[in-house]
């Protein structure tokens, strides 16, 4: 009789592992419905930079909008009108754009699928701009141009914190190496007679380059001093201006000082509370920033400050004079695509419509909300689409960069959002508006994890550039309290947590801001203790076919009760008592030490099955017998993401909505009746 029993139950087991009949055919019909394109959702102007160039009196701007792809811009200043404007194949963002003295304008690009690119725009024969190469192997963004008298063009790059140069007598390149070990930006720059200013981040330096030689000096140690700080963040803006490098130490300082170049040393003037500022030129001896937010005169023979009752408190892109309205105005771009003039005279500030042609916006997040809607955030940000299933139609607002979004019942969504982790909330009123309800703070910038639990908002954190330490997050929404509990594990960014009553088992990334180096080789994952708010245990994940992910994540309790995750392309389940493996699967074998912030998916539809990404790969799974089916896989491979929702429509029927990047600005979706 027990060898009977015993042989039952080995059928039993086989069964349960195998699946019935039904089980195992579970995913015969998943994906047989074509994936619909929804369209763009979002057009957006994002303007980071532009440029004024006097072309025999005439004054032309030059700005670029990020999108799929990027659009540059020509602007004609003196009658506000666009001249011109290009789509830019495989460019999808432009952070730095300058002009030489024959009017070449060169642009810092950003391009899909391969390592960062110089590209030129010559303004006298209005050609399509065009790309003169690969600035370095490896490098992925131009931060910073400058250029000197001989046309030679000067690229503060990421993530290696590079100076490399252009020659366009020559057509190539030379790389001056890294400006600071282990400093990964040079954010700023600068040329003065044969020299280069690189200010560099995530810790502030200015390091003095000789262009000729190659030699390097820090010159930045005094700062330290005349700022009374131990250490100097993001040295993110500078400029040449009358023989002094003007440069701004961003973070909680942002403050301007001032290094006399002949004289070789800092200068004891120091301005607080400044905006950012690019490309900035002088007029009798002055030059226009923003302070405490109004547009400030700093008098560079004395120093002197005169407030022109301007108020303007964004970054000055471009800043130039030009004639307006029978009047001289001082006009710079702006974020949203437009520009403003300001009557330095009267403080008045006049901002017309936008002139530059926007650009479709990249999509960075979704969830599955209010009213039976889909929402979707820009990146980078701004704008927030809302697409209503039942009428297909897509409505936008403003709502910054969010990292991560979660829907509370039906009353509001949440948002997470970059830089500086405030959160927002959305609630089900028209028209919409975002509301801020907190701010992380301590030292947090990216909240890329979010999941309410009960009447909890619980966050995962990623830390500001330069540091290392995520956090957990819990805030209560009715009654608005919120505890920030730091480190749960030791110098690891939390993006995963998953609630099991008096515990939270969480996921961590060995990744913290830019700019900084991990300290660890593997994610681990941890439980932590709400009664005594402590992490009891920590470790890493058991898996043979595991090497060294960067991160565990898609922390998820299936319906058979098992804790489902992702690590490179393996989906692993825990059991949720011991935290044992109880199973996996090698879905992508290719796939390994794979991950930075953001946190795999996984999403249960009715009938049991698993949505995941792993390896950014839109994947069907049946928990019983770990079958699968990829569904959508991206084409070109930009350390690309596909990002996941299930959502039902208005008659119950299930479907996957979902974000390619390598459809950058779309809403895709996939119905799952057969």
């Amino acid at each position: 009789m027990k060898r009977v029993w015993n042989g039952l139950l080995s059928m039993l087991l086989v069964l349960f592992l195998v699946g019935t009949p039904a089980l195992a055919n579970s995913l015969a019909g998943i994906g047989l419905n074509p994936i619909e394109d929804l369209g763009h959702q979002i057009t957006a102007y994002s303007v980071k930079t532009s440029a004024v160039y006097d072309d025999q009196g005439k004054k032309l701007l030059y700005s670029a909008v990020a999108g799929t792809p990027a659009v540059f811009s020509v602007v004609d200043l003196d009658n506000y009108k666009l001249v011109e404007y290009f789509y830019l194949d495989r460019v999808h963002d432009i952070w730095m754009i300058d002009v030489d003295s024959s009017g070449v304008v060169y642009l810092g690009a950003t391009v899909d699928g391969g390592d960062a690119e110089l590209w030129f725009y010559d303004a006298k024969n209005h050609a399509k701009p065009q790309s003169l190469g690969v600035v370095h192997p490896g490098e992925k963004s131009i931060w910073a141009i400058t250029i000197d008298e001989l046309g030679r063009v000067y690229l503060g790059t990421f993530p290696t914190g590079r100076v490399v140069s252009f020659d366009p007598r020559t057509q190539s390149f030379r790389d001056y190496g890294p400006m600071i070990d282990g400093e990964q930006y040079v954010r700023s720059i600068g040329y003065h007679e044969g020299k280069i200013f690189a200010g560099t981040g995530s810790t502030g330096h200015v390091v003095e380059l000789d262009v000729n030689s190659g030699l390097k000096k820090v010159i930045s140690e005094p700062v330290f001093e005349l700022l009374d700080e131990p250490e100097l963040p993001f040295c993110y803006d500078m400029a040449i201006v009358d023989g002094y490098v003007m440069a701004r130490f961003a973070g909680s300082l942002n403050t301007i000082v001032f290094y006399d170049i002949a004289a070789e040393k800092w200068l004891p003037h120091v301005f607080p509370k400044a905006q950012g500022f690019l490309n900035l030129q002088t007029k009798d001896h002055k030059v226009y920033v923003g302070l405490d937010g109004e547009i400030t005169a700093i008098d560079l023979r004395d120093f002197s400050t005169t407030k022109t009752g301007a108020k303007f408190g964004s970054i000055v892109r471009g800043g130039h004079w030009v004639e307006r309205n029978g009047s001289e105005k001082y006009v710079t771009a702006r974020w949203f695509g437009d520009l403003a003039f300001f009557d330095l005279e009267t403080g008045e500030v006049e901002i017309p419509a936008p002139v530059v042609q926007p650009a479709s916006n990249p999509l960075h997040h979704i969830v599955y909300g209010l009213d039976g809607s889909v929402f979707m955030g820009g990146y980078p940000g701004g704008q927030i689409a809302e697409y209503n299933i039942a009428t297909g139609e897509t409505i936008t607002f403003e709502g910054g960069q969010p990292e991560a979004m979660v829907a509370y019942k039906d009353e509001a969504v949440f948002f997470g959002v970059y830089p500086g982790a405030h959160i927002f909330r959305l609630d089900n009123v028209q028209p919409r508006k975002l509301e801020k309800v907190f701010t992380v703070g301590h030292g947090q910038d990216r909240p890329y994890y979010m999941d309410i639990v009960g009447d909890d908002l619980i966050i995962g954190t990623i830390p500001d550039y330069g540091v290392l330490g995520g956090s957990i997050v819990i805030h209560n929404i009715p009654s608005g309290q919120t505890d920030v509990y730091m480190n749960p594990v030791q110098d690891h960014s939390v993006i995963s947590l998953v609630d099991l009553g008096d515990y939270l088992l969480g996921g961590t990334t060995i990744h913290g801001g830019l700019g900084i180096t991990p300290a660890a080789k593997k994610g681990r994952l941890f439980l932590w203790d709400k009664a005594t708010k402590q992490t009891v245990r920590d470790w890493e994940l058991d898996l043979p076919e595991l090497d060294s992910p960067p991160m565990i994540s898609a922390l998820s309790t299936g319906p058979d009760g098992l804790i489902w995750g992702i690590a490179d392309g393996i989906v692993f389940a825990l059991d949720s008592q011991t935290f044992e493996v109880a199973k996996y699967v090698n879905v992508y074998p290719e796939i390994t030490n794979y991950g930075f912030w953001r946190p795999r998916q996984i999403k249960w539809s009715k009938d049991g099955l698993m949505y995941a990404n792993p390896g950014s790969k839109l994947t069907v799974l049946d928990p019983q017998t770990l079958e699968f089916k990829t569904l959508y896989e991206i084409k070109d491979h930009y350390g690309a993401d596909v990002v996941i929702e299930l959502a039902v429509d208005e008659l119950g029927e299930e479907a996957v909505y979902f974000l390619a990047e390598d459809a950058r600005s779309s809403l895709f979706r996939l119905k799952l009746s057969k």
